[in-house]
């Protein structure tokens, strides 16, 4: 026999029956490799069936947002929800190649510029690659000077 009204038994808050958590995978990583179940190796011991997980790279490319299907101690099976593609990754802002150059250091130290010989942060925090671009070119301009 069906029920056609839903009990208090099957009604729960969120928190009580899931977890949600946020990952920042490394500069490069694809979504799709997210979908593959070693990706998780770290961290699957956290996770189980029902957890919902956001992910935003250091790169700020792209926002994805997965739901964990089956998962052991150290591998979780997870499907795609949403995908959105950042445009201000995507931005047509031409960068510099030389000396140094401009790249996105995650939700930390954000837009930033590093010396390309050694990988040194020279400065970071900037909100967009645009302000980032310009105070590279500014201190370019001082050690020339």
């Amino acid at each position: 026999m069906s029920s056609t009204q839903l009990t208090n038994g099957r009604f729960q808050l969120a928190e009580y029956v899931r977890n949600d958590f946020v990952a920042t995978p490394e500069a490069g990583t694809s979504h799709e490799d997210l979908l593959k179940p070693e990706y998780w190796a770290h961290v699957a011991a956290d996770l189980r069936p029902g957890c919902i997980i956001q992910a935003i790279p250091e790169d700020n490319t792209y926002f994805a947002e997965y739901f964990v299907i089956a998962c052991a101690r150290n591998w979780a099976k997870v499907s795609l929800l949403r995908f959105v593609e950042l445009a201000e990754a995507k931005a047509d802002i031409p960068e510099e190649k030389g000396a140094f150059e401009v790249n996105f250091g995650g939700p930390v130290q954000k837009w930033r510029f590093i010396r390309v010989a050694d990988k040194q942060v020279i400065k970071s925090g900037f909100a967009t690659k645009a302000e980032a671009l310009k105070e590279m070119a500014d201190y370019e301009n001082a050690l020339l000077a």
